[in-house]
């Protein structure tokens, strides 16, 4: 630029705003967003649009320092408001383009300043003409361009975009969309946008930086958590980050995050909201209530119109407003920026917030948002409209709300007022009901007794009262007791799996039966499912009537109409007939359960989790015909299933059978990964589910994993638990606790001590007809008496677990004891016998992993731990040595030789020298 151009302007231009900004910080590489803005130069613009924080200005500094000087000059502007005026802004354009292409520009600049101004429009052409034939290829990037409010500067940078010259490429960089045809320019690839879904930090770059660049080391759950959080903004990174590098206990600082913390806050509050227009502020306070917004919603919570276009506002301007669907209907604020306007919001409106709850609360009522509905008229502290709305939840089945609804309502239903849950006596049966998964059995029993007590006393006036009108009270005695029988149904599902008094479950059940009328059929389900439990799992297990009272309480769920109810009662009574080793009656039930579930399309939404129940059942009897593939897809299918729908009981059940799954698979990174889900759903649980799953479903496969893992120490220390906990677990629960503990026997080589645990087990599950269990338990028995070196009685007990399992097609109980069993079934195929098929000890065989039976016989085996000293004593032991020449061999007393051979007979577990020998070979210790 001329020195006779530059006394043109009418004062010195700030030659700051021509300079990159400099970062006061370090930064994370960011190549993805780099090799994106690279790209981007195929087209003409390039738009970068993302609300305050999210490193628009940090992302181009870096990514112009990096590019090739060689390949594009880089001109760059720093856009504020006092850039409104045209002449002004195209100004500084040409001002930074001239410092790439010097006294290029200059006839331009001359016809901005001229006596007599020209027509903006032919200056921008002038400028595009002069810029055609330059050689150099430019870069004009316009930094913060949401500063610009005039339409003059839009029209004509619009112009200047739609007719560009060649050798320049755009870049705009706003919180705001600017007024232009975006859609057009986007649709005719001229123009490539970055918006915040790409800023935002991965989990991977918010670990880099708070470890590598505010040298703050967290965990990858911490990661997770400040992930979760500030949902990847970059600049609540960054004061998260400084706040923890002066903060004594920086961690704790990950619980507290929330946009009502100071630095957010003022960032948040000064940089953005004070920042717009007044209608915009109170329109962000008073709708930062909800967790959803919709214009309607919107409208009932201000009680005016204008919603639509208010949102089509905040969209434009980038305000921290996520988009929830494509039609552009539903929205949410970005968490921080919604708490910190909740923050202000009860600073500036604390009078109004409990309208501004009841409205949300009346509107999402009457568009059959319950659980919504609730959270709102509780936080408006309106206890009687709370309970009025939570009285009518529809309730087909024991749950049936999401778990994240569950977490949001526990808190507001702890508060329940006395009064009130003593008036509302089926508000605290309907609380127990849809709490029951996530909550502690003792607070459930409170509401329970609260209600009883409640309805017990209602009923002792009635039958005080000296009325005329003896039909109304008659009436009102039989709604009374038909709800208390009501609740004390409810109390038999409770008890029933607190695995305590069987007799005593059961004449709870007859007392509600007693007091439910006949046509309340749903209330009756759950008596008759207590009593499945009760059968199944705390008296001596009879599947018979187990199975029974399972179909019992579906046929009354399906009289009812209760269609999700009764597909939950058949998945738990398919459970029954697995146990019993009835897998093909379960397979058919199965089937007809999933013609029954097609012909319910409407009915799919409430179903969720109990199709899932039926996808779980489903993949255990799969993953036992060896369709491994299969079995895992439904399992995965069906977790999913139960924790969209909320139950946490089914979920627990179908993480069980993946665990399984996995093991089959020999995937134990898998199954390491599905026992940590276990383990956290269960943290949620009700402690006495969760301990349930764990002893019925869990114990036996959680201890096969660890030492498939070879973490016998942990399997060990889980017996430990076992004896201390022997006198609290139930027999039936027991069972099942007793066969993995056998199992940790058998990897120590005690098979003695197993046989001990086995043999009653054994017994037990003949006599309650447990086809299932009575095939592991005999594998195992087979496998015990091989470690005694009596291949013999081995291969007699397996011979009857084949018989039991031919007929149902059992697969993986034989193949996933290993190579042990398969070398006892080669010996038993080359015997033959009447009793079962040779085709289907070949179709077991084929399944296992292909070795030779040589190879088989000749495993390593787990070592019996003996010290070198014994090892030399048991050597000479083989020679047939006395104890007195052993001795004089050694030069050790005779005592001391007597006490090593005690000690190998008690490891070995042998009667004598033969036996220890022969134990010894069995065992390759020579």
């Amino acid at each position: 630029m001329t020195m006779e151009t530059l006394q043109m302007l009418p004062e010195q231009l700030l030659e700051t705003k021509f300079m990159l900004p400099t970062s006061t910080h370090a930064l994370i590489a960011r190549p993805f967003l780099m090799d994106l803005l690279t790209k981007s130069l195929c087209s003409q613009i390039t738009l970068v649009a993302a609300p305050a924080g999210y490193g628009k200005t940090t992302l181009l500094t870096s990514w112009v320092r990096s590019f090739p000087a060689q390949k594009a000059a880089t001109a760059w502007v720093s856009l504020d408001e006092n850039d409104n005026d045209p002449v002004c802004f195209w100004t500084y354009v040409m001002a930074s383009l001239d410092k790439q292409v010097p006294d290029r520009l200059d006839p331009v600049l001359q016809l901005l300043y001229t006596e007599e101004p020209h027509p903006l429009q032919q200056i921008i052409l002038t400028l595009i003409n002069v810029l055609v034939d330059c050689p150099q290829q430019l870069l004009l990037i316009l930094d913060d361009y949401h500063q610009i409010t005039d339409k003059r500067v839009h029209d004509s940078l619009q112009y200047f975009v739609e007719h560009l010259p060649p050798c320049l490429h755009l870049i705009l960089a706003t919180r705001d969309y600017p007024p232009f045809p975006l859609v057009r320019w986007q649709a005719y690839w001229q123009m490539h946008e970055i918006g915040g879904e790409q800023l935002r930090c991965t989990i991977e770059e918010i670990g880099t930086f708070f470890n590598d660049v505010m040298n703050i080391t967290l965990s990858e759950e911490s990661i997770q958590i400040v992930a979760t959080k500030t949902e990847g903004w970059f600049v609540g990174l960054l004061l998260l980050g400084l706040s923890m590098q002066s903060h004594p206990e920086s961690i704790s600082l990950l619980d507290e995050i929330s946009g009502s913390q100071r630095y957010i806050q003022d960032y948040l509050i000064e940089d953005v909201l004070l920042c717009q227009p007044g209608d915009i502020q109170k329109f962000l306070l008073k709708t930062s209530i909800l967790d959803e917004i919709t214009a309607p919603l919107c409208d009932a919570v201000l009680q005016q119109q204008g919603s639509q276009q208010m949102l089509k506002r905040l969209e434009s301007a980038n305000l921290y407003l996520v988009g929830l669907d494509h039609q552009r209907n539903r929205y949410r604020y970005h968490a921080l920026f919604a708490e910190a306007l909740r923050y202000r919001l009860e600073q500036m409106y604390s009078e109004e917030l409990p309208e501004l709850h009841r409205r949300a609360g009346v509107w999402y009522a009457e568009h059959h948002s319950l659980v919504k509905a609730i959270l709102h008229v509780c936080k408006a502290a309106d206890w009687q409209g709370a309970a009025w709305l939570i009285e009518r939840i529809p309730f087909s089945f024991l749950g049936g709300i999401a778990e994240h609804e569950q977490a949001q309502l526990l808190p507001w239903l702890r508060q329940l007022p006395l009064d009130i849950l003593q008036s509302h006596p089926r508000l605290c049966l309907v609380c127990a009901q849809i709490m029951h998964q996530s909550v502690p059995t003792p607070m459930l029993v409170g509401w329970l007794q609260i209600a009883e007590v409640t309805l017990r006393a209602s009923l002792r006036q009635l039958s005080l009262t000296d009325d005329v009108e003896m039909d109304d009270m008659s009436e009102a005695r039989r709604d009374q007791e038909n709800m208390l029988g009501e609740v004390l149904a409810f109390q038999t599902f409770l008890q029933s799996f607190k695995q305590e008094d069987g007799q005593a479950v059961l004449s709870l059940c007859e007392q509600a039966l007693s007091l439910l009328a006949p046509e309340n059929l749903v209330p009756r389900s759950h008596v008759a499912f207590a009593r499945y439990r009760t059968y199944r799992f705390i008296l001596r297990c009879d599947l018979i009537a187990a199975s029974t009272y399972g179909f019992q309480a579906q046929q009354l769920a399906q009289d009812a109409d209760c269609h999700a109810l009764s597909i939950s009662y058949l998945g738990i009574t398919v459970l029954a007939l697995i146990e019993g080793g009835l897998l093909h009656k379960a397979e058919h039930l199965l089937q007809q359960a999933g013609l029954f579930e097609r012909t319910l399309d409407e009915y799919m939404a409430p179903m969720t989790p109990e199709v899932g129940m039926l996808a779980i059942c489903h993949a255990d009897i799969l993953r036992e015909w060896n369709q491994l593939d299969d079995a895992r897809d439904q399992a995965l299918r069906g977790i999913s299933m139960c924790q969209q729908g909320g139950s946490v009981l089914f979920a627990l059940l179908g993480c069980a059978i993946l665990m399984r799954v996995y093991l089959s698979r020999g995937e134990l990174a898998e199954a390491g990964r599905t026992l940590e889900k276990f383990d956290a759903i269960g943290r949620n649980a009700n402690p006495d589910i969760y301990h349930f799953v764990r002893s019925a479903y869990f114990s036996v496969d959680q201890v096969r994993f660890w030492l498939a893992s070879d973490n016998l120490e942990r399997a060990l220390f889980w017996t430990h638990e076992v004896d201390e906990q022997a006198d609290f677990v139930k027999p039936s629960m027991f069972d099942r606790v007793e066969v993995a503990y056998a199992r940790v026997l058998l990897a120590r080589q005690q098979p003695k001590l197993a046989l001990q645990r086995l043999d009653p087990l054994l017994l037990r599950a003949v006599e309650e007809k447990r086809r299932d269990y009575v095939i592991e338990i005999s594998l195992l028995q087979a496998l015990a008496y091989q470690q005694q070196g009596n291949v013999h009685e081995a291969v007699g007990v397996l011979a009857h677990a084949v018989q039991l399992g031919e007929e149902e097609g059992y697969i993986r109980r034989f193949v996933d004891e290993g190579p042990r069993i398969k070398f006892l079934l080669t010996r038993l195929r080359e015997q033959g016998g009447k009793q079962w098929d040779s085709w289907y000890i070949d179709t077991i065989l084929t399944a296992f992993p292909q070795r030779s039976v040589e190879e088989i016989a000749v495993l390593p085996k787990p070592l019996v731990s003996l010290s070198v000293r014994e090892i030399e004593v048991l050597r000479m032991l083989a020679q047939g040595v006395s104890n007195q020449d052993i001795a004089h061999e050694l030069v050790v007393s005779i005592n001391t030789v007597k006490r090593h051979v005690h000690n190998i007979f008690d490891k070995l577990e042998a009667a004598n020298r033969t036996q220890a020998v022969i134990r010894a070979r069995e065992l390759s210790l020579f």
